[in-house]
């Protein structure tokens, strides 16, 4: 039987009486037998097995969540938390003398180093300077050539 055949089974007993009408009799009733369902094997079920339905596993939903959220951490967070390191520490290592390529795309070379600015010179023949938030460094040039960004 499935579960179709079930749900029709329980509910039938519910459906209230069809209405009288004046040409037929009214149909006896029985009121000394009350009215059973019967389970899957064919026997009538009881108050405790119709009570005892299986109940959705809180795991269920529970699990992809915590899956989805711990790929979340591996493929987002991590790496980003790593660039932020990396970032952190070509701040800190900034120097006088390193040639630095600006988030604007300015060159130049560092002549001073402050806790939360530095001084590029830009231009060496006009000795052109310019103040910048130490933020703004995108890389530290190894070789004084400018590098290709993505």
């Amino acid at each position: 039987m499935t579960w179709y055949h079930s749900l029709t089974l329980a509910q039938s007993d519910a459906a209230p009486p069809p209405p009288a009408t004046d040409s037929a009799a009214p149909a006896p009733t029985n009121s000394e037998a009350p009215a059973t369902t019967t389970g899957a094997d064919g026997v009538p079920a009881t108050g405790d097995d119709a009570a005892a339905a299986p109940q959705p596993s809180p795991w269920g939903f529970l699990m992809p969540m915590v899956i989805l959220l711990a790929v979340f951490w591996l493929l987002i967070l991590m790496p980003q938390r790593r660039e932020k390191k990396k970032r952190a520490e070509l701040l800190a290592s900034l120097k006088k003398g390193d040639k630095v390529q600006t988030i604007g795309g300015i060159l130049g070379t560092v002549i001073e180093v402050r806790e939360h600015e530095i001084i590029v010179k830009v231009d060496e023949s006009a000795n052109s300077r310019l103040r910048f938030a130490r933020g703004a460094v995108q890389t530290v040039l190894p070789d004084g050539k400018p590098q290709e960004t993505n």
